[in-house]
């Protein structure tokens, strides 16, 4: 069967169906997602880093969306303008926040506390649950 013939097929397919198929397929990756990340012991820089690269491209994708819709309505010197300005205010806020968070909590060891916290069952130097020590939340200040 060559290519033209299965686009025929998937042409007749009623609506429905055609709809349920691209869900299916869409939220296959979710699934494959789940099922690798229960089974995978993965580091958490490799974690770190897919979420990095995730975010991102979700971030290119809402502003390509926005900067094909502002184009429509507006000049290209606009658009342009606006993109700059909207990166510029989001990078800013991203740096403050960061440096907001470094400043209030100790970054020894990156996000380990946030895994003691959240594992059950997890416990402390003095053999108490993560969540209830003191070294959980542990500000820079101390």
């Amino acid at each position: 069967m060559n290519d033209q013939m299965a686009m025929v097929l998937l042409a007749e397919l009623p609506g429905w169906l055609q709809a349920a198929g691209w869900g299916a397929l869409s939220a296959s990756g979710l699934l494959i997602g789940a099922v690798g990340g229960y089974h995978l012991s993965l580091q958490h820089t490799t974690i770190a880093r897919t979420m990095t690269f995730a975010s991102g491209v979700l971030l290119a994708v809402v502003a390509v969306d926005l900067v094909i819709n502002a184009r429509g309505a507006a000049s290209l010197h606009r658009t342009v303008t606006g993109l700059l300005c909207g990166a510029a205010v989001f990078s800013s806020v991203n740096w403050l926040l960061l440096e907001r968070w470094r400043r209030r909590f100790s970054v020894d060891g990156g996000c380990i506390w946030l895994k003691n916290l959240f594992h059950a069952g997890s416990k402390d130097e003095r053999g108490r649950p993560a969540e209830y020590s003191e070294n959980a939340f542990r500000p820079a200040s101390m």
